[in-house]
């Protein structure tokens, strides 16, 4: 998985495509945080606002990007789209945790950086 860094130095003009990659990307490692940090209440509902917020910008641009879709395939392709991207982080943190006993990689603190400046 690129990190997002990357994608936006290759990208740098953000279009609606590349900036409905970007925020179902930033759904997708909020979601991951907020269900390693379940436990910590506060932190959960802050992380899962968050993922909530870049979810509702996906559909938004999914709408944009697609506009002759139905509103049922619209909400499927966004829910398909982030949930792959959870499942890649997923497997990263699992290969990351059994490598150094943590789940966050380096370029997923950086890609929650980004996605937190985002959100300013």
């Amino acid at each position: 998985m690129i990190t997002l860094k990357d994608y936006m130095f290759e990208n740098p003009s953000l279009g609606d495509n590349e900036a409905l990659y970007m925020s179902s990307r930033c759904s997708a490692i909020f979601y991951h945080m907020s269900e390693l940090n379940k436990d910590r209440e506060d932190l959960f509902k802050n992380l899962n606002k968050l993922q909530t917020q870049f979810s509702e910008m996906s559909l938004m641009l999914t709408m944009k990007v697609l506009p002759d879709e139905s509103e049922e395939e619209l909400y499927q392709k966004t829910s398909n789209t982030i949930n792959d991207m959870i499942d890649e982080y997923i497997e990263l943190s699992n290969k990351h945790y059994k490598n150094t006993g943590s789940y966050l990689t380096d370029s997923m603190m950086n890609d929650i950086e980004i996605c937190s400046s985002i959100m300013r």
